[in-house]
């Protein structure tokens, strides 16, 4: 696996955008997502984690998005 700074919800997080399978996908977005707010709110009162409080906030928006995108089932591409 790729190296993940954070690997507590960011494992969670990839899990759930590599899946291509809609019902799959809202079972992985389902266990990324209470995983990535937790450690968000963690994250509120600790002093010195600035790096992670930056990097948690774009996969939060992530994950909030892809069920939108799964319920008004637009395909996702994969140019690779």
């Amino acid at each position: 696996m790729d190296y993940m700074r954070f690997p507590t919800w960011q494992t969670l997080r990839m899990d759930a955008v590599r899946e291509f399978d809609s019902k799959k996908s809202h079972v992985r977005i389902d266990r990324a997502k209470p995983a990535a707010l937790q450690r968000a709110e963690q994250l509120k009162n600790a002093t010195n984690e600035d790096d992670e409080r930056l990097a948690i906030r774009g996969p939060l928006k992530c994950l909030r998005f892809l069920p939108k995108l799964y319920r008004k089932r637009r395909p996702l591409r994969v140019d690779q």
